[in-house]
Order: structure tokens, then sequence, then C-alpha cells
């Protein structure tokens, strides 16, 4: 199932089995083809709490040696999210949180 901050191909016909026609029906799948066409398309997250536990929880997740990907999936977040707060505790900026 796809969730928010993935990315989910949208066919050029609708088939019963097919990814999106699994999460919203193949009627939804039908008009959803209609008015976008085919390709990828990523899936807006729903995650709009707070950023800093977010973060947070992101940053332990890490911790645990989680993919990217499935931290994603786990905080709600785009996986580029995740990519940037990994980039920031790896960078030069972590030594701003013992300051």
């Amino acid at each position: 199932m796809a969730r928010g901050g993935r990315q989910i191909y949208i066919p050029k016909t609708p088939t019963p089995n097919g990814a999106l026609a699994k999460i919203v029906g193949e009627e939804n799948a039908a008009a959803i083809i209609k008015l976008l066409g085919s390709g990828n398309v990523i899936i807006p997250t729903g995650n709009y709490g707070g950023e800093t536990g977010r973060r947070q929880r992101i940053a332990a997740l890490l911790d645990q040696g989680m993919s990217h990907a499935e931290i994603a999936a786990e905080v709600d977040v785009h996986v580029r999210t995740v990519e940037r707060v990994a980039a920031l505790l790896s960078g030069g900026r972590q030594q701003d949180f013992f300051l």
C-alpha cells in the first residue's frame, strides 16, 4: 500500500490488480488516469505535526539502522526529508548539537 512520500506508478490503463486500483478502486483509478495521465507520482504526506518531533524520530530510527525508505514510511514523510536529516546529522552541523 502506498503511503505519503512514496512514489507510485500510474499506468496507461487501469487494471483490477494494479497498485493504483487496489488503493482507490478500479473506477477511481480510471478517473485518476484520465486526469493525470500515466507516469510516476509522489503521494503527498499527511503528516502536519511538529517538525522537531519528526526530526527526532528520524534521527532515532537512523541510529537503529533502518533504511531511508523504511523511515519515511514509518514517520510519514518523504524520503528526501529523511535524507536531509541524515545529511545534517552526518555533516559539519553535527557539532552544533554539543555547543
